[in-house]
């Protein structure tokens, strides 16, 4: 039977940090291209001369989440080996002890097995990456991205700029978890379990600004990363 210790705590390490994605266009230059596309669209001169700062500019940041896991656990488990000992052999010694061969189960004439218990330690890796609807991705569909500033996410979350995912950070964490743990079947006793958690939050940019056109009010979309725009 599998000794109790299974139910003792997992030691947890759980490290979060934030990233932004590379940008083509930054918030200064989509408020640019957003002026440009007014004036272009404007039949009126009133509405040419209007001021660029009329532009409702907001700023989102849509998040990409990837939490990359590695579970280490330690645990011992039994073995058996057989030996073949000569009629005249009384005793073996493993390292500092001794076995006389009256303790060892005899399968033939000159083969035995000797029981003993061998402590292992096993890793397993797992990564899960997740867009803001909660749909689960390839690492590879985030786009590139660095370190965020520490001012800048400082103002992000004053602001409360970022995007609400879908599911919470334990329901992620549970997930992750669930496809690291492996302990395996045969274990006697785990001695050590431990789990090491790194939380990306990857931030994309979105820029959004609201003006009038020809007295009809416009919201034009800009991605940062690719620089592609929607007028609606």
């Amino acid at each position: 039977m599998n000794d109790s210790s299974e139910n003792e705590k997992i030691l947890e390490t759980i490290s979060k940090s934030y990233y932004i994605c590379k940008e083509k266009v930054d918030r200064y230059v989509a408020k640019t291209r957003m002026e440009e596309k007014r004036i272009r669209k404007s039949k009126t001169e009133s509405n040419i001369l209007s001021r660029k700062d009329l532009i409702e500019f907001k700023v989102s940041y849509i998040p990409f989440l990837l939490l990359d896991g590695m579970y280490e656990i330690k645990y011992s488990k039994k073995n058996v080996i057989k030996i073949s000992l000569r009629s005249e052999v009384f005793s073996i010694t493993i390292g500092n002890l001794t076995f006389k061969k009256t303790e060892l189960h005899q399968l033939k004439e000159d083969l035995f097995e000797l029981d003993f218990i061998e402590s292992i330690i096993q890793e397993n890796n797992a990564k899960i990456a997740i867009d803001a609807q909660g749909k689960e991705i390839k690492e590879k569909d985030i786009p590139e991205f660095q370190l965020i500033d520490k001012k800048l996410l400082e103002e992000i979350q004053k602001k409360d700029q970022i995007v609400k995912v879908r599911y919470n950070d334990k329901f992620l964490l549970e997930k992750l978890k669930s496809r690291l743990i492996k302990r395996p079947l045969d274990y006697v006793k785990i001695i050590e379990e431990k789990i090491s958690i790194r939380y990306l939050i990857i931030l994309r940019a979105r820029y959004e600004g609201t003006f009038e056109i020809n007295n009809k009010k416009k919201t034009m979309i800009i991605d940062s990363v690719t620089g592609s725009s929607t007028l609606e």
